[in-house]
């Protein structure tokens, strides 16, 4: 069993950067980019070196959790 979990793990370790980039892929297709609190005061999306505050991301998800 042992066997047989370390070759599904590497095998998956194997596949990470290409499963890197299809999760990525889908991302930028699919993702909820538009919410409020997933973007800058001035509205706009943030750029690879910008960063949002998590722990406000947080909260707004534990809030949209609530009111559905």
């Amino acid at each position: 069993m042992a066997r047989l979990l370390l070759a599904d793990l590497s095998e998956l370790s194997a596949r990470a950067p290409e499963l890197r980039q299809r999760l990525l892929r889908w991302w930028q297709t699919h993702g909820r980019h538009s919410i409020p609190w997933k973007l800058l005061p001035d509205n706009r999306r943030p750029e690879p070196r910008e960063q949002l505050d998590p722990y406000s991301i947080w909260v707004a998800e534990v809030m949209r959790c609530f009111a559905a």
